[in-house]
């Protein structure tokens, strides 16, 4: 159904049910963040503690948009856990790269 959709209406669709999702997640949990039990505050409320939707596992990831893989979770620890993923990636690039003469001494050609 939704690859009827033009783009900005499944985009649309997306946040219409995140939204929903979110507001279901927090429900269930009691009103609290799934990572650290904070109390949650409004979504958009511009505070640490704002109810937040958060994929357990990141649609980046592999993960699925589907309300099994949805919990709410404060501003601070979605974005910390982002944050922690970034530097996951970007420490796993750097120690993909060779380091120059890591692979031993070269023998010098005259």
């Amino acid at each position: 159904m939704s690859e009827d959709l033009n783009p900005v209406a499944r985009n649309a669709t997306f946040y219409r049910r995140l939204r929903r999702w979110r507001a279901l997640a927090a429900k269930a949990q009691g009103g609290l963040c799934h990572h650290c039990r904070v109390v949650l505050a409004p979504p958009n409320s511009g505070v640490a503690n704002a109810c937040t939707a958060d994929h357990l596992v990141a649609l980046a990831d592999g993960g699925r948009h589907c309300r099994a893989n949805v919990v709410a979770a404060c501003f601070a620890c979605n974005n910390a856990r982002g944050s922690e993923k970034a530097r996951a990636a970007a420490q796993a690039r750097l120690s993909a790269r060779k380091r120059p003469g890591a692979d031993g001494p070269r023998e010098r050609v005259l």
